[in-house]
């Protein structure tokens, strides 16, 4: 795939279905992996998730806030 001649191919019905999972596992290694902001650091909230028994939804909320609005707390409540 020659992403400088199709950029839309990653969208596209199409191709391959891998090309997605590609996109996406470099996205979340890139910018969720690495997010680090206002206090709220991924690593460390993946340990605390995983240290408390993976109930509690703040880091769910969390990461869902990261990538779907740009912050792990946005203005408006609930980032499910």
């Amino acid at each position: 795939v020659d992403f400088c001649e199709r950029p839309d191919s990653v969208c596209d019905p199409n191709e391959d279905g891998s090309i997605k999972w590609v996109a996406g596992f470099f996205f979340h290694l890139n910018a969720v992996q690495n997010y680090d902001n206002g206090g709220w650091n991924y690593y460390e909230e993946l340990k605390k998730y995983v240290n408390g028994g993976m109930t509690d939804t703040a880091f769910i909320n969390g990461v869902s806030g990261s990538v779907n609005r740009g912050c792990h707390n946005p203005p408006n409540g609930e980032t499910g």
